[in-house]
């Protein structure tokens, strides 16, 4: 029986692509790890946030990323001042200003559980401001 040197390197490459898609000890990649009391996370910022419960309402400051979180279930109570790239359903929403004119006040008021924004967000708004709401 002759044997076809190419099925040879796919089963390796195969191997090879599967041992890949794991992380230390057999742990799936990615930035979520257990924490004790819940998960913990680092952003884009690099400071670690621990999550006690899975986070359910959102407020996103970017079109683009509030279509990600609806479309994996995320309730998104607040979402930027815009018209275009909104779906319907999320027009009611509270609109919470933008990246670089964000409505404070109006985000404390709606208790998300996350706000998404990105990370020239922290270069707008400084962190005291956020924390002097009660929220860090």
């Amino acid at each position: 029986m002759k044997t076809n040197p190419f099925r040879i390197i796919l089963v390796f490459f195969f191997i090879f692509l599967l041992t890949g898609c794991t992380g230390k000890g057999g742990e799936s990649a990615g930035d979520g790890k257990k924490a004790a009391g819940g998960v913990k996370v680092t952003d884009a910022s690099g400071r670690e946030i621990t999550f006690e419960t899975h986070p359910k309402r959102f407020a996103s400051l970017t079109v683009g990323d509030m279509d990600i979180i609806h479309q994996l279930g995320g309730e998104i109570v607040g979402r930027p001042n815009a018209k275009a790239g909104i779906p319907e359903d999320l027009l009611k929403a509270e609109e919470i200003g933008n990246t670089h004119q964000p409505n404070i006040e109006k985000i404390v008021s709606l208790k998300p559980d996350v706000l998404i924004a990105n990370v020239g967000f922290d270069k707008n708004i400084p962190a005291w401001r956020i924390k002097a709401y009660g929220r860090s």
